[in-house]
């Protein structure tokens, strides 16, 4: 039993690394960019809805400020972002009037990573989401 699982493990990490050393793209390691990247600014909008519904909150939640922006490329491209949001005194049922619901008290601390799909056959995944109240 143990054997088994051993051998996959092995096997894992060696596709693991054929991936990484036979990509054509190659693999790039983090970079940080600007929040006001045109790209990640267009990836980004696309995924504020889905980062909205996850918040734990029946308020709409806006973006106050991004502290950091990364991004890396291994067959395809992802962005990883820690900013602050703030509650606002929209209803989620608002969305549409996202920019112009104002703030209140209330504050998180949050960061995601979203994946692009090089060939544009996928829409962008969000992959991780977590935020914490300040």
């Amino acid at each position: 039993m143990y054997s088994k699982i051993l051998f996959l493990n092995f096997l894992a990490a060696s596709l693991m690394i054929m991936a990484i050393y036979c990509d054509d793209q190659g693999f790039k390691p983090l970079q940080e960019i600007s929040p006001k990247d045109r790209q990640f600014v267009k990836v980004f909008q696309k995924m504020i809805p889905q980062m909205v519904e996850r918040m734990n909150s029946t308020k709409l939640y806006r973006i106050i400020a991004f502290q950091h922006v990364y991004t890396f490329q291994m067959v395809g491209v992802a962005y990883q972002a820690i900013f602050g949001m703030g509650e606002t005194k929209c209803e989620k049922s608002q969305i549409k009037r996202y920019n112009y619901c104002k703030f209140t008290d209330k504050q998180a601390q949050c960061g995601c990573e979203i994946w692009v799909d090089p060939s544009g056959r996928e829409d962008h995944k969000l992959n991780k989401f977590l935020c914490e109240p300040l």
